[in-house]
């Protein structure tokens, strides 16, 4: 036997435990079509959720007579049949059964002609592509049905503080209903073919007009400052988030979101670990970044609320009482003046402290360290 078929078999055998679910049966019928090319090929499998994943492959009228003997095969109580086809010469049909402690079932029907060289080995291979894809489905959980809304409901309150107002999600392979949240606000929705189309593209890749026109698909009177969607891997699916608020850098909302993503629903499929781990050092790096942010703006508008209160009575004061300058010693109005200055430069900080976009720190004592304002805000605006 040509070793590169054999080599082309164990690749397909064993790419099977990293498939994700729904693709496990259109790969083994793609890896015993390479192997034999049969007249045609039907493959069934029935998952615990009663939900069935199904592929074929080859002349659609000899599908028909494999659907016949599918039916068939499945009363009987063997594990795998061969039956030779009365009236047609030469022609082989294979059934194999799937049969698997979880609740798994289903057959392998091949229809090969008797003159293939391979004939005699065709039941094993079957077997052998059956019994991994049992072993493929029961070696991870079949069924990880994510609840869109009780999803978002819990990770929205943690993704709030890096700016996000609101979001919205679907699972690519069904887009008939979608999930959009805010803090206040639930609602399912049908996705548009147009919304479908423009978060299939990177969102970098969308231009600003179509990107602000996406606020019309949504649920929503708001207008945003920013909006940015991403796919994230999960339940063997890929699904849409899209996020709407005053967030300036969506990679950090991205990688928050993946973390808790990860949290709720951990990734089993090789495809998924790989994925995981390839996100999982930069993810943490901006998540560490963006965490300190947050927490810097919320004491920043913990010290606006609390300073610039009685600030604005100090400041007012000070600059009523310079309307009178003139009236005033000049010593008094030194130390009016001075007042002023400092009260403006107070307010300057709790300002720059609103705008701090990367933490950078300064040495402070041989100890402390402490933030560099002027160079971790942004610029001011001409």
């Amino acid at each position: 036997m040509n070793m590169q078929k054999v080599y082309a078999l164990i690749d397909s055998l064993q790419s099977l435990s990293y498939m994700p679910i729904d693709l496990v049966v259109n790969k083994a019928v793609k890896g015993i079509d390479n192997f034999f090319h049969p007249l045609a090929i039907m493959a069934q499998v029935t998952l615990p959720d009663n939900s069935s994943l199904r592929s074929s492959a080859g002349d659609p009228a000899l599908q028909e007579i494999l659907a016949r003997f599918e039916k068939n095969f499945a009363g009987l109580d063997v594990g795998s049949a061969q039956f030779v086809l009365e009236g047609v010469d030469q022609q082989i049909v294979t059934c194999v059964g799937l049969h698997g402690g979880e609740g798994i079932s289903g057959t392998i029907s091949v229809l090969n002609s008797g003159m293939d060289p391979l004939k005699h080995i065709i039941r094993q291979v079957v077997e052998l592509f059956a019994g991994t894809i049992v072993l493929a489905l029961t070696m991870r959980p079949i069924v990880r049905l994510l609840d869109l809304d009780k999803l978002l409901t819990e990770i929205l309150p943690k993704i709030k503080h890096f700016g996000v107002e609101g979001v919205l999600a679907f699972f690519r392979n069904d887009p008939s209903a979608a999930t959009w949240i805010e803090p206040a606000f639930k609602k399912k929705l049908a996705m548009t073919s147009e919304l479908i189309e423009i978060t299939a593209r990177k969102y970098e890749e969308v231009p600003l007009d179509q990107r602000k026109g996406i606020v019309t698909f949504l649920p929503t009177g708001r207008v945003f400052e920013n909006i940015a969607w991403c796919q994230f891997p999960s339940a063997g699916k890929a699904i849409t988030a899209l996020f709407g608020g005053k967030f300036k850098e969506p990679e950090l909302v991205f990688s928050k979101f993946r973390s808790l993503l990860a949290d709720i629903d951990q990734p089993v499929s090789y495809a998924e670990i790989v994925q995981m781990l390839k996100h999982l050092k930069q993810d943490h790096e901006r998540i560490v970044k963006g965490e300190r942010i947050a927490a810097i703006l919320e004491t920043a508008v913990a010290i606006n609320h609390e300073i610039n209160n009685p600030l604005t009575a100090i400041l007012g004061n000070a600059q009523i009482l310079l309307m009178k300058k003139e009236q005033l010693p000049e010593d008094v109005a030194a130390k009016l003046d001075t007042i002023e200055k400092s009260a403006l430069r107070i307010r300057r900080v709790t300002e720059k402290l609103m705008s701090v976009v990367a933490p950078i720190t300064t040495k402070y004592t041989d100890t402390l360290e402490m933030l560099d304002i002027e160079r971790s805000s942004e610029p001011e605006k001409e």
